[in-house]
């Protein structure tokens, strides 16, 4: 054995031992959480419980964070041990070591865990659009982990009618892009389905460009869903400004086109090239906006209690913008009446983060009207602001209040409610 191999044998037989005891502590953990489904079934519970699954997620952030102080205040002398091998290691600070395990790390960790934990109960079922690699499926499957069971549908009607129906426990569909504006389907769907908002996610989009061509010269066609065509339009316009664009019903959809012939290109998350390799990437990072989000929803029927959604109501968590509530209203037919309904935002000190018209598609020129408002619905002051707004209104459904999500840099992942 060479004399600089003894420090790592000694450092890798310590990650041994501790990767051992990891995985005894999983299994006793699925155990338990296995015990723990049999006992939601047999007092009729919902399996999947976003309110447990946020405290133990934010419980585990902070331990780690606790932990980190006690390390850099006072280091046990078998760390001494460990770290002595390791001559350029900077005097460690809670800094330093937060950058070797941020806080993004340990969520993305219990996310994995708290889905094999529901798989062992009962698999959660998520309807999203498109198929794998779409990025509804990327979204999902980052959100709620890669134990629960994603059913892919080919548009928007589809997924609504399924949770109506109750084929599936949730939902995940895009409500609004950041360089797009709202999806209106999604908009006129919770208008015509019983369907409730418990989740949203914000998600950076990253356009990528993928054929069987190697050479960017060769394309002649380029095909995608509209939104990603809509927002590359400027990148489109300089690159490739003769191709002919055809639009598919999924960015999935666009890639089984490319797929077919050599001149084909088309635009779709980079995370598909994986699913296909027979495409090449010719180009990265095509979005004109490269702060390009869509913000997705994670829907249930809302008479269903799965999932459970007790989230625990504490006055001052509620009050303190971490909380966001949607409705749709239309107004009676009158001169300022919508002027009225506005005015009642603001003398209930409600902070409007989205307003939309969309046509009510019963009568020609009348709209309804969507809303996004900062707050939740149990504090006293929103539960007046609905109320007058319901009696002012001509039609009123109001959608549900759920953890905001948190806007994130562009490479990472979808920021879920878990603070």
């Amino acid at each position: 054995m060479q004399k600089f191999e003894a420090p790592f044998k000694e450092l890798r037989h310590q990650i041994d031992l501790i990767d051992n005891i990891i995985i005894e502590k999983l299994l006793m953990r699925m155990l338990l959480s296995w015990q723990i489904g049999n006992l939601k079934k047999q007092y009729d519970q919902s399996i999947f419980q976003i309110d447990r699954e946020r405290e133990v997620i934010n419980r585990m952030i902070k331990l780690k964070n606790q932990t980190l102080t006690t390390l850099t205040s006072d280091i046990p002398d078998h760390y001494k041990t460990l770290l002595k091998h390791l001559p350029k290691l900077p005097e460690s600070t809670p800094k330093d070591l937060a950058v070797i395990l941020p806080d993004k790390v340990i969520r993305l960790v219990y996310n994995e865990i708290m889905s094999a934990s529901r798989a062992a109960q009962q698999p959660l079922r998520i309807g999203y659009l498109g198929a794998p690699g779409s990025f509804s499926y990327i979204a999902a499957l980052q959100l709620f982990g890669s134990s629960s069971e994603y059913i892919p549908y080919t548009n928007f009607h589809r997924i609504f009618k399924a949770i109506d129906q109750k084929s599936e426990n949730i939902a995940l569909v895009p409500i609004e892009n950041s360089t797009e504006g709202t999806v209106g389907a999604t908009v006129d769907l919770m208008v015509s389905y019983d369907v409730e908002i418990i989740m949203e996610c914000l998600m950076p989009i990253n356009l990528t460009l993928l054929s069987k061509s190697k050479e960017l010269n060769m394309i002649k066609t380029l095909v995608s869903h509209a939104q990603p065509l809509s927002q590359a339009q400027q990148w489109i316009h300089e690159h490739l400004p003769d191709v002919t664009i055809k639009e598919a019903r999924s960015t999935v959809h666009a890639a089984e086109i490319a797929l077919k012939n050599q001149t084909f290109a088309c635009i779709t998350s980079r995370q598909l090239a994986s699913y296909y390799p027979e495409l090449h990437i010719l180009r990265s990072n095509l979005e004109d906006n490269h702060h390009n989000m869509t913000r997705f929803l994670v829907i249930k029927n809302s008479h269903s209690k799965t999932p459970n959604l007790s989230y625990r109501y504490d006055p001052p968590e509620k009050t303190d913008h971490n909380w966001i509530s949607t409705l749709i209203f239309a107004t009676n037919h009158q001169s300022g009446s919508l002027y009225k309904i506005l005015k009642l935002f603001k003398n209930h000190n409600l902070n409007m983060t989205n307003l939309v018209s969309r046509p009510s598609k019963k009568k020609p020129f009348e709209y309804l009207f969507y809303v996004d408002f900062i707050g939740h619905h149990q504090a006293a002051h929103i539960q007046k602001a609905l109320n007058s707004i319901k009696k002012h209104s001509q039609f009123f459904k109001f959608l549900g209040s759920y953890p905001r999500g948190k806007h994130s840099a562009k490479s990472t992942p979808p920021t879920s409610p878990y603070p």
